[in-house]
């Protein structure tokens, strides 16, 4: 049993620190498990075998081909720690042969509890975004690195991008302004799609850039190769 988390300390020193919780959780520090949505806070007395079997029944409960490039990913890894940091928390998944090093890109991915309610922008309804909803249903604000790093994205926070000349935010967006940003890549790009679906990367260091900051990517299917192999985790 683990009662000490494992503090990952922010560049800043006022913070914000993330706290991480090996399983099993035997107790969480004041006010942080009542964070927890009820998906993430059933793993937390669950011992690593049994946190083990209750993930591989998640995941082959939303198995579909449209996703399987990244649920793969997730399969090659076990529930290891819960992590919270301010009001957000996740469930990290690690490589197993990774339990001895410091959690971190590469050797896993922390997964947000599912996001059933989502209320999805209008322009989603379209049939082109199906496999876009499900997967941000179930890996919308997945963080391959430790936050707060790059910020949240998560489906009930979708808002179209617009130019921002006074900051540097959505800086050179050309005709990308209106798409909506779906995933954090986790260097400060952000995936971008616009509402014909096809999809694109905003690269943080081209803000000045003559051709505009954004490089297409293309499908759902070139997106969901994309994000599974900036996990940095071999499938």
């Amino acid at each position: 049993m683990v009662y000490s988390p494992i503090i990952h300390k922010w560049f800043y020193p006022e913070g914000p620190d993330t706290f991480e919780y090996p399983l099993p959780v035997e107790q969480f520090i004041e006010g942080h498990d009542s964070r927890l949505p009820e998906w993430t806070r059933s793993f937390a007395s669950l011992s690593l075998t049994d946190a083990n079997q209750a993930f591989g029944k998640h995941i082959n409960s939303i198995a579909h081909p449209d996703i399987s490039a990244f649920t793969s990913v997730c399969e090659s890894l076990v529930p290891y720690s819960i992590v919270v940091c301010e009001s957000y928390s996740w469930l990290l998944c690690k490589l197993q042969d990774q339990f001895d090093e410091s959690s971190a890109h590469g050797n896993m991915l922390q997964l947000p509890a599912p996001h059933l309610d989502a209320e999805w922008p209008t322009v989603f309804d379209s049939e082109n975004f199906t496999s876009l909803r499900r997967f941000l249903k179930y890996f919308g604000g997945t963080r391959i690195d430790m936050p707060p790093t790059c910020g949240p994205l998560t489906p009930e926070k979708l808002q179209p991008v617009t130019e921002d000349l006074d900051t540097y935010a959505w800086k050179n967006i050309g005709i990308w302004k209106g798409a909506y940003p779906v995933y954090n890549v986790g260097n400060g790009d952000v995936v971008l799609v616009r509402s014909d679906g096809t999809y694109g990367i905003w690269c943080h260091e081209l803000g000045d850039e003559p051709n505009g900051a954004v490089n297409d990517l293309g499908s759902f299917g070139q997106f969901i190769e994309f994000v599974a192999k900036e996990t940095g985790i071999t499938r």
